[in-house]
């Protein structure tokens, strides 16, 4: 009879272990500067180089910059090159360039939405780009974006912010992880919201500038904790291919 028990005791914990299990991903946030060092000087194999070593499933990616001149095309070479695929949404043209942001996913992923971010008067448009995942079967949801730096309140910054979580919990895009250059410090109003709605990935060392960071404004968040389990994060010590260092953080997805 005790043997009946301990096999039938050894079976459930297969059965809650199997029904429990984990996928590990690895995913970065990094503002490349349009393919510019922190002097200021066009390399794009450096930034592609970078981000290789950065070795994330998922990467969001700002100020990326696409030259009409350009026949390489380094945004999408450095999504070949980091062994995924490059999306990418734009919020600028100008003469003989685009500008914007974009991702680039080794996983099956696509678009689902390209947002337009609040704005007052005529400053630099914004957006934040979301797309679906599929992990395992299931699915999650990454999102980037690069957020204004002009108002020195942060309340422009709070509102577009708040208009990111707000369609992603609108429209369904959860479980969700946020990636971007936020342009808000620790005890801004937009990061306080963040904090208060969704998770953040501890308190990393500060992102900018990259030679002698001085501040911290690049963030990794999640919308479940419980679904999306944080297990360590970092900044990367690169002072030399962007203004940015790049934020890396690793999780385990459970559904």
């Amino acid at each position: 009879m005790k043997w009946k028990v301990m096999l039938a005791a050894l079976f459930f914990a297969a059965v809650v272990s199997a029904g429990s299990q984990s996928v590990k991903i690895r995913v970065a946030s990094y503002n490349i500067q349009s393919f510019k060092t922190i002097k200021s000087v066009t390399s794009p194999q450096t930034t592609i180089e970078a981000a290789k070593k950065l070795n994330a499933d998922l990467i969001g990616f700002q100020e990326v910059r696409r030259y009409d001149t350009d026949p390489a095309d380094y945004f999408a070479e450095m999504g070949r090159v980091c062994g995924g695929e490059s999306f990418f949404a734009q919020t600028l043209q100008r003469k003989n360039f685009v500008y914007g942001i974009g991702i680039v996913s080794r996983l099956p992923a696509r678009v689902v939405k390209e947002l337009w971010l609040p704005m007052q008067g005529n400053l630099e448009p914004r957006k934040a780009l979301f797309v679906e995942v599929e992990l395992d079967g299931k699915k999650i949801y990454f999102i980037t974006t690069h957020m204004s730096y002009e108002d020195p309140t942060g309340q422009l910054q709070k509102t577009q912010l708040e208009a990111i979580l707000n369609t992603a919990e609108k429209e369904g895009f959860l479980p969700a992880i946020l990636t971007g250059d936020l342009n808000s410090t620790p005890e801004s109003p937009a990061i306080q919201l963040l904090r208060s709605r969704w998770f953040m990935t501890g308190e990393t060392p500060l992102t900018f500038p990259a030679d002698k960071p001085d501040r911290r404004i690049d963030y990794i968040a999640v919308s479940d904790p419980q679904k999306i389990r944080l297990v360590a994060a970092q900044v990367i010590d690169d002072g030399e291919s962007s203004d940015h260092r790049p934020v890396i953080a690793e999780f385990e997805v459970g559904f």
